[in-house]
């Protein structure tokens, strides 16, 4: 069974074509390897964007739940909805990979 990982980054106040791009691009990758991709942009899309923020985490955080990890980008500070995820993603024990070390893999 494939794994699946969580796509986390930062939404709020970036452009839409953007943050569409750097969730789009971590998708395309981990799909490459393998992995079973939740992109927070694809099952939020359908939320009028000026909602309150609890409601994207209503939609997220059971999404994040049935995941085994979870890749966060590195503009993961400036995005309250990402560190809610990565603290539930701590609670769960996810595995945790963040963008700033993966390139340092070799």
């Amino acid at each position: 069974m494939k794994r699946k990982i969580y796509i986390a980054g930062k939404i709020t106040g970036l452009l839409e074509s953007t943050y569409t791009n750097n969730f789009k691009f971590w998708q395309n990758h981990y799909e490459k390897l393998g992995y079973f991709v939740l992109n927070p942009v694809e099952f939020c899309k359908d939320i009028p964007k000026d909602s309150p923020h609890d409601v994207f985490m209503e939609r997220c955080i059971p999404f994040l739940k049935i995941c085994d990890e979870i890749f966060v980008q590195n503009n993961w500070r400036d995005s309250k909805g990402t560190i809610q995820e990565l603290e539930k993603a701590k609670e769960l024990k996810l595995d945790i990979t963040f963008e700033a070390n993966f390139f340092k893999k070799a």
